[in-house]
């Protein structure tokens, strides 16, 4: 695989991801760029899932449970990165 093929195929997961976890009330996606073959989410600065700890790309709902947790557990949806 290309650099060019994997970079379109981690966009369009990246699109998935933030229109799924997007729905969550209160919660801003945004994303930046980091260094190759990362993907991190964060909530309020608060590491939630590393692909360079778990070997893959998170599936959308599983991102959705990792920010309702982190709501459950008394923080606030807030900004997930």
């Amino acid at each position: 695989m290309n650099r060019e093929t994997s970079d379109s195929s981690v966009g369009q997961q990246l699109l998935e991801l933030a229109r799924v976890v997007g729905q969550v009330p209160g919660v801003k996606v945004t994303g930046k760029t980091g260094r190759q073959g990362s993907f991190e989410v964060s909530v309020n600065d608060k590491l939630v899932y590393s692909k360079l700890k778990t070997g893959s790309f998170p599936k959308p709902e599983e991102v959705v449970e990792l920010v309702k947790k982190n709501m459950a557990q008394g923080g606030k949806a807030g900004k997930t990165t």
